[in-house]
């Protein structure tokens, strides 16, 4: 089971891919947004343990951290959520 916001997990999810050259390539999912949507989500969490599903939904929108809910920050934000929320589900 992954747990969001571990450093560990999160080098086991987002495995750097390398170039023919060996050289490793750009990791997409190490942008700020992303990693900044991790830490919040983390934190919400970690705040928030037994929660039911509806109510963290609540909590997890109110915990937005990037102002205006448009383009990709929120996108990425969504992408993490609903990443979140499929592991808190199992």
């Amino acid at each position: 089971m992954l747990v969001f916001g571990d450093p560990v997990s999160i080098a086991q999810r987002d495995r750097i891919s390398k170039r023919s050259n060996g050289v490793p390539a750009p990791d997409r999912t190490t942008s700020f947004w992303r990693l900044k949507s991790r830490e919040v989500i983390a934190g919400a969490l970690k705040a928030n343990p037994g929660t039911a599903m509806p109510e963290l939904k609540k909590r997890m929108s109110a915990a937005y951290p990037f102002g205006m809910r448009e383009y990709t920050p929120y996108k990425i934000w969504l992408q993490e959520v609903k990443a979140a929320l499929a592991e808190v589900a199992r």
